[in-house]
């Protein structure tokens, strides 16, 4: 019976959690928070932040930047 729990804690992180996953400190991700620029939930009824794992996964994903050959394809290419 413990393996909904054990799905459910690793879909939800704390700001520890996703500290520790980014490679930042706690302050930042609140400094985030604040900025709205990370995706976060509130705990309904409270100040708690959480985070849903696959929603940090496609934020990161977005800051993705282009290799220098990419980046030389795409500049030939839309020269022509």
């Amino acid at each position: 019976m413990n393996a909904p729990k054990e799905t459910a804690a690793k879909q939800w992180l704390s700001v520890k959690e996703v500290a520790e996953y980014l490679g930042l400190k706690p302050a930042t991700i609140y400094q985030y928070v604040a900025e709205r620029r990370i995706p976060y939930h509130k705990v309904p009824g409270s100040q708690l932040v959480k985070f849903k794992a696959s929603e940090v996964d496609e934020w990161m994903a977005k800051g993705r930047v282009e290799t220098k050959e990419e980046y030389l394809i795409r500049i030939s290419q839309e020269r022509g």
